[in-house]
């Protein structure tokens, strides 16, 4: 991230009070029984097997290679382990996986779509990055992510939507140059930082039930941002910094009474609509 220092367009700096207050396990498991230890590459061959054998769950490292050992893999609903997407992968789609224990690694020069429509949950990190072909993400049933959610680096992804996403460790949008939309209304719990940066075609963020970011909360450096609304937003346990968005016209914050560190809002020469408690829309000035 970025250091840059205040701009002509609004600059206010807040002290309040607040403090921010897997490795492989390989073995298969169905049906609750051991299968014994698995070790080396995953195969097409090896993949299908699981399915072959009716097994749904697997406690292992899936480090997969090729869109066959993917396709392989369609019966597995849940992964006691990580799941990493290596570079010959152009596919990623469990239709039947709902639950990974550990993290989901998705960075491939090849991927363009990563489809997993019944997953809900990912005990550790979802990480999309970087991967320069990448066009569709879909994870519509997602509900928690226990550590980190990153999105970045993704030339061609369109929209990032995860409409039922309710708790993250913590969220990040970056340098996704297509990217025009997202998605986040059940979201309520950040339990680190949130940073939604340098998306150069991204036009709004709606945060309607966002409650708590328990880290910093930074919305900086998208161009054509119009708008920012998280309504809920009662507590952020770091600093908040928006800045150098260049056509951002409205910033609601209105629930916003808590914060752990700075306000930063800065290179804003666009506002006219801002609701934090202790500023109005009267105190932004004009350019000289």
């Amino acid at each position: 991230m970025s250091g840059r220092g205040p701009g002509w367009g609004l600059t206010a700096l807040l002290v309040l009070g607040g403090a921010l207050s897997g490795g492989a396990v390989g073995y298969l498991l169905g049906s609750g029984s051991s299968h014994g230890s698995e070790s080396g590459s995953w195969s097409a061959d090896r993949a299908a097997d699981v399915c072959a054998e009716k097994r749904t769950t697997l406690v292992a490292t899936l480090e997969l290679q090729d869109d066959a050992t993917v396709g392989a893999l369609s019966c597995l609903e849940v992964l006691q382990g990580d799941l990493i997407i290596g570079s010959g992968v152009s596919l990623v789609s469990f239709p039947n996986l709902r639950e990974v224990s550990g993290t989901i690694e998705v960075g491939a020069d090849l991927v363009t779509r990563i489809l997993l429509p019944k997953l809900q949950r990912v005990g550790r990190d979802l990480t999309v990055y970087p991967n320069p072909k990448l066009h569709t993400l879909e994870a519509p049933h997602l509900v928690e992510v226990g550590d980190e959610l990153k999105i970045e680096e993704n030339p061609e992804l369109l929209r990032a939507h995860f409409p039922n996403l309710q708790s993250v460790g913590s969220f990040v949008l970056d340098s996704n140059a297509t990217l025009a939309t997202t998605q986040l209304q059940s979201l309520e719990r950040v339990g680190g930082f949130f940073d939604i940066e340098a998306n150069p075609r991204l036009i709004s963020v709606y945060l309607p039930r966002l409650d708590e970011v328990r880290g910093d909360f930074e919305m900086r450096e998208n161009p054509v941002l119009q708008e920012m609304k998280a309504p809920s937003l009662r507590e952020v346990g770091g600093p908040v910094w928006l800045g150098t968005n260049a056509v951002l016209e409205t910033v609601r914050l209105p629930a916003l009474t808590s914060i752990g560190g700075r306000v930063r809002l800065e290179e804003l020469p666009a506002l006219k609509t801002l609701e934090l408690p202790g500023y109005s829309a009267d105190s932004v000035p004009t350019p000289p």
